[in-house]
């Protein structure tokens, strides 16, 4: 009796996606959150998936699983753009390298609103250090985990993402509605966008005068 293997190519996966999820105003954080909890990924898959395909820059992102999320040449943005079903300047408007002058003027922990998070929702702007309130909901920012009081790193890395919107530390509970009801993540208010718009713009024009690019300087740590 012969054997014969069957050598067909398998299909690529089917990531699941819900297109209302990609609000056009994501941070990075909020993004790839979303799509790890959706495909239930671990953070080693999903960096496979979204780290920089550079040479030698991939080789090292994949040996440490810890990148900066605040710099897109961390990532593969072609590749994010194709997951989430979207054009490439809002994934690069996820990045605040890319959204903003001056990106060094930014927090390296994550900044929050809790209403916007507890649906998945995060603004890049949220993190510059001007900004102290969600301009959807006028709250302070929070800086710190309300059950340990413990920062998170704004990092990309497996004790963060291997358990999407829960506090690293203590695994507080951060996207109490988005895990309800995952289908049904509300739009955005009404005129809010005009909000998120004023937000960028007071970020831009009350940068220092010594604000310098982020590629002219030092990459993020």
């Amino acid at each position: 009796m012969k054997i014969y293997e069957d050598t067909s190519p398998r299909n690529p996966p089917e990531w699941c996606w819900h297109r209302g999820w990609a609000t056009v105003h994501d941070s990075a954080y909020g993004l790839l959150m979303k799509f790890a909890f959706l495909n239930a990924l671990t953070a080693r898959e999903l960096a496979e998936l979204f780290a920089s395909r550079e040479r030698g820059k991939r080789t090292k992102l994949l040996r440490t699983m810890h990148f900066d999320l605040r710099d897109s040449e961390n990532f593969d943005l072609a590749a994010m753009a194709q997951a989430f079903g979207t054009d490439m300047n809002t994934v690069e408007g996820a990045f605040l390298d890319r959204r903003f002058t001056n990106p060094l003027a930014s927090a390296a922990h994550l900044k929050w609103c809790e209403e916007c998070l507890a649906y998945g929702m995060h603004l890049p702007g949220l993190q510059m250090d001007l900004i102290t309130r969600c301009p959807l909901h006028n709250v302070l920012l929070r800086k710190t985990c309300l059950g340990c009081e413990e920062t998170i790193p704004y990092t990309f890395a497996p004790a963060i993402f291997d358990k999407p919107f829960c506090c690293p530390n203590c695994q507080a509970e951060m996207g109490s509605h988005l895990k309800v009801a995952r289908s049904k993540l509300p739009a955005l208010p009404d005129g809010s966008v005009i909000y998120i718009e004023r937000m960028n713009r007071f970020i831009e024009t009350s940068r220092r005068e010594s604000s310098v690019s982020l590629h002219s300087l030092v990459r993020i740590r």
